[in-house]
Formats: structure tokens, C-alpha cells, sequence
């Protein structure tokens, strides 16, 4: 989902799609940590740290950004007809 778009759907919608990136960036990051424990080599060690580290971000910002959302949803006026 493109956050640009997030404003033309409903808070929840967001964060379910959102989360469902989380998710995903969460077992890529399982994947990367399995795999760098089998690599003897220092530099491909390091890359795959450093990309890890990258994805912690994204999870982290992620994660906050899911919050507020449902927060808003929930906070947003209920239109009566």
C-alpha cells in the first residue's frame, strides 16, 4: 500500500494493511538472523546486520504509525444520517 494513499482509506484499513507489512518485515528479519549465523565471512556478516538493522526501523516506525491510526479511527466522529 502506497502511504501517500492512506488518507483515501478508513484508519483500520490502513492499519490492517500496515500490519500485515509488519508481519512480513518481521519474518524477513527471522530469515536474515538465521542466515547470518551460518556465514563465516566477517563482510557478508556485516551487511546482513546492517540490513536487519534497517528493517528494526521500519518495524519500530511501523509499529507507531499503526498505533496512531487506530487511535484516530477510534477518536473519529460517527456520522449519523
Amino acid at each position: 500500500m502506497g502511504l501517500l494513499f492512506l488518507d483515501h482509506l478508513p484508519g483500520q484499513e490502513a492499519a490492517s494493511n500496515l500490519q500485515l507489512r509488519l508481519e512480513h518485515l518481521r519474518n524477513q528479519i527471522d530469515v536474515l538472523r538465521n542466515a547470518a549465523k551460518h556465514h563465516r565471512s566477517s563482510g557478508i556478516a556485516l551487511s546482513i546486520e546492517h540490513q536487519i538493522l534497517h528493517m528494526q526501523l521500519e518495524v519500530d516506525w511501523l509499529t507507531q504509525v499503526i498505533e496512531q491510526l487506530r487511535e484516530t479511527d477510534s477518536q473519529a466522529p460517527i456520522d449519523h444520517p
